[in-house]
């Protein structure tokens, strides 16, 4: 009785979070587009966007390492499979950091791609995917540990 009275629980706080996250955003995006104005805020979804899809890029090399590392028992061959995935992850980051480089040097309006914007507007589209891109270039050699010391 217990164990279904868990279950019941913790199937009623699932759907909870999904509700109260759908609850949010459904009232913080008028907030949002009210408060920074349309353009700024489809900077903001872009970028996110973006960096979303980034987070992809990764291929399931931490989650398999992490695997891989768990199932090992040499301490060997744990350290060898960290250090040969934070290479590969570093190598990937290495290679978008240098197609988004070559990207930014053979066209330099790559914002106009997404839209009709000012100068200064592109320049500040320009910032915030740079930021964020950078952001995730750098976490990503990094994500073997947090995958690792999660599991």
């Amino acid at each position: 009785m217990l164990k279904k009275f868990n279950f019941l629980k913790n199937v009623g706080a699932g759907y909870l979070t999904v509700f109260i996250t759908s609850a949010l955003g459904l009232y913080s995006v008028p907030l949002a587009i009210n408060y920074f104005g349309a353009k700024a805020y489809g900077i903001w979804v872009l970028a996110s966007s973006i960096s979303a899809y980034l987070a992809l890029s990764n291929f399931g090399i931490p989650t398999a390492s992490s695997a891989m590392i768990s199932k090992s028992k040499d301490s060997s061959l744990q350290n060898e499979i960290i250090i040969k995935t934070v290479f590969l992850l570093a190598l990937i980051s290495l290679l978008v950091l240098f197609l988004l480089l070559i990207i930014n040097v053979l066209y330099p309006n790559w914002p106009g791609l997404f839209g009709d914007y000012d100068h200064k507007t592109t320049s500040i589209i320009k910032s915030v995917m740079i930021i964020m891109l950078l952001g995730f270039l750098f976490r990503a050699p990094f994500q073997i540990a947090l995958t690792a010391f999660s599991a």
